[in-house]
């Protein structure tokens, strides 16, 4: 890869209205559900998008470091003449002084720049490597990390995505087309999740394992147990039924209350409820599993369920049938990453974007039954 010189100035690709724009399409683009970062596609993200699509560092060619983007000003991002666009960058390529002059030069002031200065680890540490990740960029090797020459750029069929004539049906076709490419099947498994949510619906349809059909209110945790629900039961309960499910809207329906007060288990409104309780029928099971679905807080802790094993055993249900289960939308995300030191012993969490998997917080034992094999 190869810095392009003054006589090669290859025709620049056509700009978004500005930064913002650019992060919201790369929203689109790079969720953080699939990416498991926002840095993909943050302020920040952006800002070096818009900053590599103005000086074209596109397939090899015109390649960037994140101090093209640093050097980058309000005055100048509005500039839009090859000239200019082109002259930035040789400029860029040499020093931030050199970036004044040349704006002097042309009779206009840079303008306020959109990071402080010593910042350039986030961009490169943090957007960078998560758009390395996903085949976002074309990275030039040969040049090392702290090296002060230039190293990437937009990988050309990433790049056409972010063309201003791409709208509507034909970007979200070019998205979707990029994605199946780009992700593998978990990731895309993701993907599918946001498009669903992005529908709109009022409110969130769960079938739950009877037959019926529950609605639940709109919102991220209302996913997250629809998941639990349709996804999580069928792979570790034979005969599930869900006994009852408490939102903030309705903390349980007066059938599911009649039912718990039938089996000894009558629920006290004013207690800490979890968000669905399920218990697995099967003769050889008799398990009641207490599920909480994290969107922002409220996880399986040792004190909840302490008081989840409290109301069990006024019912006689003795702590050997209890199981807790602490749901999130991905291990990525921000709660989850937040809540895996305060999940009580003993406990699961299970995450929506990868439902063929869960993960088990409990002891090992005392010591091996057999030592090991040579």
């Amino acid at each position: 890869m190869t810095q392009t010189d003054q006589n090669d100035s290859p025709h620049l690709p056509a700009l978004l209205t500005g930064r913002e724009e650019y992060q919201a399409r790369l929203a689109v683009i790079l969720p953080p559900s699939v990416t498991g970062t926002t840095d993909s596609a943050n302020p920040g993200a952006g800002a070096l998008a818009f900053t590599m699509m103005y000086v074209g560092a596109i397939g090899d060619v015109h390649p960037i470091r994140p101090s093209t983007a640093y050097w980058m000003g309000e005055s100048l991002a509005m500039r839009r003449e090859d000239s200019i666009r082109t002259g930035y960058y040789l400029a860029a390529m040499r020093s931030e002084k050199a970036v004044l002059q040349f704006c002097q030069s042309m009779g206009f002031e840079r303008g306020e720049t959109w990071y402080a200065q010593h910042t350039r680890e986030p961009l490169r540490d943090q957007t960078l490597r998560s758009w390395m990740d996903h085949g976002v960029v074309r990275v030039d090797e040969s040049v090392k990390t702290t090296s002060p020459k230039a190293r990437y750029t937009f990988a050309p069929e990433f790049a056409k995505l972010l063309d201003p004539a791409l709208v509507g049906e034909e970007l979200n076709e070019a998205i979707k087309a990029w994605q199946n490419e780009a992700f593998g099947p978990v990731a895309l498994s993701r993907v599918d999740e946001v498009r669903r949510k992005a529908k709109g619906e009022a409110g969130v349809s769960v079938h739950l394992p009877d037959g019926t059909v529950r609605q639940l209110s709109t919102g991220e945790s209302s996913w997250i147990l629809k998941g639990v629900i349709e996804k999580f039961c069928p792979r570790v309960m034979l005969e599930p039924r869900v006994l009852f499910i408490s939102q903030s809207e309705e903390k349980a329906r007066p059938e599911d209350i009649a039912f718990l007060k039938k089996i000894k288990m009558p629920l006290d409104a004013a207690k800490l409820l979890p968000d669905c309780l399920i218990v697995d029928l099967a003769k050889e099971r008799g398990h009641f599993w207490f599920i909480e679905a994290v969107a922002t807080d409220g996880p399986i802790t040792e004190a909840r369920k302490k008081e989840f094993i409290k109301w069990a055993s006024k019912g006689g249900l003795p702590i050997d049938k209890c199981r807790f289960l602490t749901a999130f939308e991905g291990r990525g995300y921000g709660p989850a990453k937040v809540a895996l030191p305060k999940l009580a012993n003993h406990s699961h969490s299970w995450y929506l974007d990868e439902p063929a998997m869960v993960l088990t917080w409990d002891s090992l034992p005392d010591s091996p039954e057999s030592p090991p094999s040579a």
